[in-house]
C-alpha cells in the first residue's frame, strides 16, 4: 500500500568508537515518526579481520558491517516505530561471535536514518 508521507526528517550519527562499541545520539529526532529507515552505514577500520559485526540500537537492529578500510552499505532496513521516540538513540557493535572480543580502536563509523511520518 502506498500511503502520503507528511515529513521525513534525516538525521547522520557519527563516532570513532572505543573499546565498548556503544555510543549514543541525542537531539534532532522527531517525536512521532511512523518508521525509520536505514539508507547508509559507513564503516571503517584499520584492522582487517573479517568478522561480522551487528549494529544494534535502542530502535532495533539496524544491520552489519565487516572491518575493511571503507565499507559501505545502503540496507535501507526499515523499521516500524510504535512509541513516541526519546531524545536519544543508543547504539552498539557487536561481534557476530560470542567468544570474540572486537578492539575497535581508531574504527569510525556513520550511519544515516530516515525518519518518516505519514498522512492519516
Amino acid at each position: 500500500m502506498n500511503r502520503e508521507i507528511d515529513y521525513i526528517i534525516s538525521v547522520s550519527t557519527s563516532t570513532q568508537l572505543d573499546g565498548t562499541g556503544q555510543w549514543t545520539h541525542s537531539g534532532g529526532l522527531p517525536q512521532t515518526p511512523d518508521e525509520v529507515v536505514v539508507r547508509q552505514i559507513v564503516y571503517t577500520s584499520p584492522g582487517a579481520a573479517f568478522e561480522i559485526y551487528h549494529i544494534d540500537s535502542s530502535l532495533g537492529t539496524l544491520g552489519s558491517v565487516v572491518p575493511s578500510p571503507l565499507f559501505v552499505a545502503c540496507p535501507q532496513t526499515r523499521l516500524q516505530l510504535r512509541n513516541p521516540l526519546s531524545q536519544s538513540i543508543t547504539f552498539q557493535m557487536r561481534s557476530a561471535r560470542d567468544d570474540l572480543v572486537p578492539a575497535w580502536a581508531l574504527d569510525r563509523i556513520s550511519i544515516t536514518l530516515d525518519f518518516i511520518k505519514y498522512k492519516k
